[in-house]
């Protein structure tokens, strides 16, 4: 029996051991994938906003998530110029060098209708699932739309990698901005020529008028006692005149 038992325990024993290698074969298998496996996938996206009937320009960031040791980033924002104007660009300070074209003509048909910018990092910059800028485009309005419109802002990256020159997987997100229509209240301020509806004051002039009824002190004077009744009959046109004229 004794050697039963001992028999019995060494199997177990064994079952024990493998079951400690597979245990750490699976651990160490599961960190080698890790390792291997791709980064989350960074986004890089035009933010939205809105310009209001006043078209008081906004400053909008091209903003990066989830990249890992960003190094250079070089993107694109094409956008409508009949809608929208980029008037300023800006790289954010945590990177330590940046260009920006905000007149850039993509097209070459004498409008300018895109922005172009790059960043770099000498050491990388780590960005977490909370946005960062990459870089500040300002935009303005352009013409004086009645109704709301809206321009898109089509980002598209050229550049994105790290340190050692390896991409880093990225996704462009486009954003917008809405235009508010003018306001009609605004354009009435135009209508304010109405005092020169003030020249009714002339009017008062019609007083004066009256002044020429003191000329019916001549017809008084008139000899009434002429009863003759075809003179009387004669007075009595002007009589009606002056009646009138009162």
């Amino acid at each position: 029996m004794c050697a039963k038992a001992r028999e019995i325990r060494f199997h177990y024993l064994l079952a024990a051991i493998a079951l400690s290698l597979f245990s750490y074969g699976a651990a160490h298998a599961g960190e080698r994938l890790s390792r291997a496996a791709p980064a989350d996938t960074a986004t890089v996206t035009a933010a939205s906003g809105a310009i209001g009937p006043a078209r008081a320009p906004i400053s909008l960031p091209v903003q990066v998530a989830s990249a890992q040791r960003l190094a250079a980033a070089t993107v694109r924002v094409d956008y409508d110029p009949t809608l929208v104007r980029a008037t300023a660009c800006e790289r954010n300070p945590v990177f330590d060098i940046g260009l920006c074209n905000f007149a850039l003509d993509r097209d070459r048909d004498g409008a300018t209708d895109a922005v172009l910018f790059n960043v770099i990092s000498l050491n990388g910059v780590n960005v977490g699932s909370s946005p960062i800028p990459l870089a500040h485009i300002t935009w303005a309005a352009v013409g004086t739309a009645s109704v709301a419109v809206t321009a898109t802002l089509s980002v598209t990256v050229t550049t994105f990698t790290d340190p050692d020159a390896a991409p880093i997987p990225v996704t462009a997100v486009n954003g917008q901005i809405t235009i508010a229509a003018v306001s009609p209240s605004t354009a009435t301020p135009t209508a304010t020529a109405t005092p020169t509806a003030t020249a009714s004051p002339t009017a008062s002039a019609t007083p004066t008028v009256t002044p020429t009824t003191t000329s019916t002190a001549t017809p008084t004077g008139s000899p009434t006692a002429t009863a003759t009744a075809p003179i009387y009959l004669s007075y009595l046109p002007l009589l009606f005149a002056q009646e009138v004229v009162r």
